[in-house]
């Protein structure tokens, strides 16, 4: 496994990045969207960013501070990809943010093996 090249990869924040898109809760059939998948909560989606690298305390070559900021930091404009709200979930009648799977009482009798 490795860490893709881009600003989380680079540092560590006390808090997710304005930049930040996740979803643990895909809906079914998300993955063949390309580009803007919605989000399971965008209350971390905020605007692009601007950074600024400094190797002086860190010791770094200014060649490869560079190339860190034009290859990794896109020059210091880090831009923030669209961010939508996922719509909900509808199973079995219910409508939630995310899949809950039920227990099915037949599975639940005395008696019956463990699945």
């Amino acid at each position: 496994m490795t860490t893709p090249l881009n600003l989380e990869g680079l540092s560590l924040y006390s808090s997710r990045l304005p930049t930040n898109r996740q979803n643990a809760y895909a809906l079914p059939g998300a993955g063949k969207a390309f580009g803007n998948k919605p989000v399971y909560d965008a209350r971390s989606c905020g605007p692009d960013l601007t950074v600024t690298a400094e190797g002086s305390e860190a010791n770094i070559d200014p060649n490869l501070l560079k190339r860190v900021i034009e290859f990794a930091l896109a020059g210091g404009e880090v831009k923030a990809p669209a961010c939508a709200q996922q719509p909900r979930f509808s199973i079995g009648g219910n409508i939630t943010r995310f899949p809950q799977v039920p227990a099915d009482p037949a599975g639940l009798r005395a008696g019956l093996p463990v699945p």
